[in-house]
């Protein structure tokens, strides 16, 4: 009963506790797993981009060389 005399709901069993923190801890865990995912796959992305357009302009230079006028 609380104040008013309205009954309440009984407080949660050791179970229903333990379970709701095993819940939270797994949360946080896949959260920050799919965090840092995201994070390595944006920068292998940059890096990648990067990494493929100095190769494009390497390219444009050595055909620049040998274009024929």
């Amino acid at each position: 009963m609380d104040r008013a005399g309205n009954p309440v709901p009984p407080p949660l069993t050791a179970g229903a506790v333990l379970a709701g923190a095993v819940c939270a801890a797994v949360g946080l865990w896949v959260s920050v797993c799919l965090v840092l995912a995201l994070g390595c796959g944006g920068a292998v992305f940059a890096l990648n981009r990067r990494r493929r357009a100095e190769w494009q302009r390497e390219w444009d230079a050595e055909q620049a060389k040998r274009t024929h006028p």
